[in-house]
């Protein structure tokens, strides 16, 4: 029953490995300074990277002795089809998505740093998920069939009282370590 069980499992499981595909993110607009997912200017330095295929990943960091506000109620993404969708980042309380969501402050010191995701906020809902019950599911919004195609965020900051608006597209690509 043992040897039955584990060909099962090795029949099921390994085919679903080589099929397995990690993705990343290429900064295209602006061009990137540092590496492929990095964009710096004088106020900001933010890394980007894929939180899976449900969400974008990023790490800001203030360059200045300004504060800086995100106001997470403009931030978009921008789809495969140029659509554009309001986000959910990180922390916001799910049933609560539909709420004005709280601006995030980076202080003004310089090299401080805020770390966070956001989704789209039309891939989020509650259902039923087999063997777990009804629960909170963020959706894929990119697939592995999506190498080589483009997505967008628009991230509106507030960097100390003067409103500047970052658009930044990506190439989605294989991270083929």
């Amino acid at each position: 029953m043992k040897k039955i069980f584990i060909i099962a499992l090795m029949l099921f499981c390994v085919p679903l490995t080589c099929f397995a595909t990690d993705l990343k993110l290429i900064l295209t607009d602006p061009a990137p300074q540092a590496d492929k997912a990095t964009f710096i200017d004088d106020d900001i330095s933010v890394r980007f990277y894929l939180d899976g295929k449900k969400g974008i990943s990023f790490d800001l960091q203030n360059l200045t002795n300004k504060l800086i506000k995100i106001d997470w109620n403009q931030v978009l993404i921008i789809d495969l089809d140029k659509q554009t969708h309001k986000t959910i980042h990180n922390g916001v309380i799910f049933s609560k998505r539909d709420e004005v969501q709280a601006p995030s402050i980076i202080p003004p010191i310089p090299l401080t740093k805020l770390s966070d995701s956001v989704s789209p906020l039309d891939k989020v809902a509650f259902e039923h998920v087999f063997l777990s019950g009804d629960q909170w599911v963020i959706h894929n919004f990119i697939s592995n069939d999506d190498v080589n195609k483009t997505i967008g965020l628009f991230l509106p900051l507030e960097i100390g009282g003067t409103l500047k608006y970052y658009s930044f597209s990506f190439m989605i690509a294989n991270d083929l370590h």
